[in-house]
């Protein structure tokens, strides 16, 4: 065992630099550092790397002053490897004295290689956020600006048309800017949930359920023009749309997450605690990997989509149910 692919390690010392104890990854790497085994009741100063030795009285005796040290050192070992490690010196008390000093030893060499590998992301997260963000929301802000200068004169439905298809076109520019914003910030590792379909209950009624109006609105008037026999409730508020399935349960829930008073995850608790099995599709503005998780470990949820929804997407989740 090497090193670069080793967790922490520890030796535990009493003040005259005898080896008390060790843990077993340490004693696998010190025969390949030292060409020698390592057993208790050795002395420690045939083993302080000669970087450590000029030093190594004086921070002892700090650290039996009950002081907890912590240090970074280029080290060299018999072997002919050096580490940049990290030490940390910790005073082991008992009652009012010192027996033992614990010594922790971890190789800086991950930590570097995360830290370059955040840099990294870094860059490409501001590179992102300077140039290829700020163009397509520019390009919406200069549209808008566009229509809102458009006065009665000058109205022509079709050029109004041509800007609000150019501004559509602009959004979905800037929503693959997020989307590769969040993967830079957090790797989707979701594991790939298990197979949920909806249930076999043909859909009549379906509940929306969103803070905002006006996707409500927009949610609403597409299941009117695909699905016309759908009978749909729209609710601003969770704890609203629970009173009333006391009375009317629907056959299908479009939910989101982020509302006040009553959030989606509290209503899906209180589904839970109600014994309410009706199916509900988590729509969320959200690409967050964690909140899609944790939407799976609801029983009610069978689909996790992001908005903005579309008939095909809908189309594609309701299948024959509707």
């Amino acid at each position: 065992m090497e090193f670069l692919k080793s967790p922490d390690y520890y030796l535990l010392i009493n003040p005259s630099k005898l080896i008390i104890s060790f843990n077993k990854n340490l004693s696998s790497v010190w025969e390949g550092l030292y060409n020698k085994k390592l057993a208790c009741n050795q002395p420690l100063d045939q083993f302080i790397p000669k970087e450590l030795i000029s030093d190594f009285p004086t921070l002892l005796s700090c650290c039996l002053q009950s002081e907890h040290l912590v240090f970074e050192r280029i080290l060299s070992f018999p072997s002919g490897k050096s580490f940049n490690l990290k030490l940390t010196m910790n005073p082991v008390c008992f009652d009012e004295s010192i027996p033992y000093i614990l010594i922790v030893i971890q190789n800086n060499y991950r930590n570097r290689a995360l830290l370059r590998q955040k840099q990294r992301a870094l860059s490409r997260y501001s590179f992102l956020t300077s140039h290829k963000l700020r163009a397509p929301l520019s390009n919406i802000l200069s549209l808008s600006q566009s229509i809102n200068e458009t006065n009665g004169l000058d109205y022509d439905p079709g050029v109004i048309k041509k800007l609000l298809r150019d501004i559509s076109l602009q959004a979905e520019s800037l929503d693959s800017i997020i989307y590769a914003l969040n993967d830079l910030i957090t790797k989707d590792n979701t594991p790939k949930r298990e197979i949920r379909e909806l249930s076999e209950k043909k859909i009549d009624t379906i509940m929306l359920i969103d803070d905002d109006p006006i996707v409500n609105m927009i949610h609403e008037k597409m299941l009117a023009n695909h699905w016309s026999h759908i009978t749909v409730k729209t609710f601003t508020e969770a704890l609203s749309a629970l009173d009333v399935m006391i009375v009317n349960l629907p056959d299908l829930i479009l939910l989101d997450i982020n509302m006040p008073v009553m959030n989606g995850w509290q209503f899906l608790q209180a589904l839970e605690e109600r014994r309410v099995n009706t199916d509900v599709i988590m729509v969320s503005s959200s690409i967050d990997p964690e909140e899609k998780r944790r939407a799976f470990t609801f029983k009610n949820v069978k689909f996790f989509l992001n908005k903005p929804l579309t008939p095909d997407l809908l189309k594609s989740v309701l299948l024959q149910r509707v």
